[in-house]
């Protein structure tokens, strides 16, 4: 099964998350000690808690069907979520470089 990471959802966000996609995917709510973090070993070992990224919100979808997950997370209308899977290169990243990239990325496209 895969597995969906989490930034920027708050705890009934997230469970509302863990309900839509119980049959697709794993779903990992991570504290900000995750940050510092390469993104194999996020997902390998989890630290659990809440994190923020300048209020923003992120789905990071590594092994899981990322077509019918941002499907089923966008039809729970919490408003603008960062949507991203992993690759071989970001599976060696630290989290926050990866989170930053992303988020360049959205603010290319979103000036666009």
């Amino acid at each position: 099964m895969g597995k969906v990471i989490l930034i920027g959802f708050d705890e009934l966000e997230t469970e509302g998350v863990r309900l839509i996609l119980s049959s697709l995917a794993e779903v990992l709510s991570i504290s900000e000690e995750a940050f510092k973090m390469k993104l194999k070993d996020v997902l390998d070992n989890p630290p659990t808690g809440f994190s923020t990224w300048n209020g923003k919100r992120f789905a990071i979808i590594h092994e899981a069907p990322p077509a019918e997950i941002v499907k089923r997370i966008k039809a729970l209308q919490l408003g603008e979520v960062i949507f991203a899977t992993s690759t071989p290169t970001s599976l060696n990243w630290k989290l926050e470089k990866l989170l930053k990239e992303l988020e360049e990325e959205d603010e290319y496209f979103s000036s666009r």
